[in-house]
């Protein structure tokens, strides 16, 4: 995979091994240079990566805070890391939050909740959701080089 553009996470030094292990907020994930999702400039990126060979992090969780107001809840999330995507068409939708489409020759990537981003100096772009509270609930980032593990 070659290119000089990619897109990344934030500058967050851990990554995410065990998906309930912590409460991450809004200031943890991205710093301070998050901000609402704009779409019409996500549009642009997702626009900009369709049919490029590209790897992908997506996770969801309510992690470790799923019990903290209900002790019966059950913790839930999703993980992958450096999966590999190339995909035709990429699409934001919604008023906020706002969700994602990656429609690939087989199949589709899907993410639900975001509501914020931020793309860096670097080109890197993080699309996250979070909570009232500021803790992440979803992620999806997209990068032409693997992620650190």
């Amino acid at each position: 995979m070659n290119g000089n553009m990619y897109i990344h996470l934030g500058d967050r030094k851990e990554v995410y091994n065990e998906i309930s292990s912590s409460i991450k907020t809004h200031k943890d994930v991205g710093g301070e240079s998050m901000k609402p999702i704009r779409a019409v400039e996500v549009q642009r990126i997702l626009d900009q990566l369709k049919k490029v060979d590209l790897y992908l992090h997506l996770e969801t969780t309510n992690g470790a805070y799923a019990g903290l107001h209900n002790d019966a809840a059950t913790p839930v999330g999703a993980y992958i890391r450096n999966g590999s995507i190339r995909y035709q068409r990429g699409t934001i939708k919604g008023e906020g939050p706002y969700r994602v489409g990656l429609k690939m020759d087989s199949g589709w990537v899907y993410a639900e909740g975001l509501t914020d981003f931020e793309l860096d100096e670097s080109g890197r772009l993080l699309l996250a959701g979070h909570d009232s509270e500021g803790r992440i609930t979803v992620a999806l980032e997209l990068s032409t080089t693997p992620f650190p593990m």
